[in-house]
């Protein structure tokens, strides 16, 4: 489970992975500039009503968030490893408890925005 490196982004309309660009040595922060962070190339945005599950899971004791959504052309699904630390460093996982809140934090936000 190998992908780009980026920044996970939860608004309470959308759910966003900007993607770092692969030149420069100290990746951004988007949190204070989200639109400026999705016009980098690989970076997506799913709106939170677009969402039909968020799930804190694991493969081979790594654990990772799965999210769910509707497309026009039926469904798809992504999945975010968290690490901490440095690229350099090799990191270090998350450990699942805070993906399972997160994910919880996703549905709540998602019923909230249904009923609102």
């Amino acid at each position: 489970m190998t992908g780009p490196i980026g920044q996970l982004i939860l608004t309470s309309r959308r759910l966003a992975f900007i993607k770092y660009p692969s030149h420069g040595l100290i990746p951004k922060d988007y949190s204070g500039n989200l639109d400026e962070g999705l016009r980098n190339e690989g970076s997506r945005e799913i709106p939170l009503a677009q969402i039909s599950e968020a799930k804190a899971d694991s493969t081979w004791g790594t654990p990772y968030l799965r999210v769910r959504y509707r497309v026009e052309s039926g469904e798809k699904v992504c999945r975010f490893i968290f690490r901490g630390g440095t690229l350099e460093s090799g990191g270090v996982y998350v450990r699942r408890g805070p993906i399972e809140q997160l994910a919880r934090t996703i549905e709540q936000l998602k019923q909230e925005a249904s009923t609102g």
